[in-house]
């Protein structure tokens, strides 16, 4: 990209990286507690029903850890 190769930009991009890297971490890790939370709600919700489905929440699990 021209913006990246530009060197006056260079101190900008470095500073928006500095700022956003932290940001999206907190949003990675809202997004991961809040996945918790909603299979823990949907765990209990089917053991009230008699039945337990972990399998659906793996691959959004796998997805949120990076496809580990």
């Amino acid at each position: 990209s021209q913006l990246v190769s530009t060197p006056s930009a260079r101190p900008a991009l470095l500073a928006l990286r500095g700022r956003l890297g932290p940001a999206v971490q907190g949003l990675k890790d809202s997004l991961g507690f809040n996945l918790a939370a909603l299979g823990h709600v949907l765990r209990a919700a089917k053991e009230r029903q008699g039945v337990v489905e972990e399998e659906r929440l793996a691959p959004a699990a796998r997805a949120l850890k990076g496809g580990q």
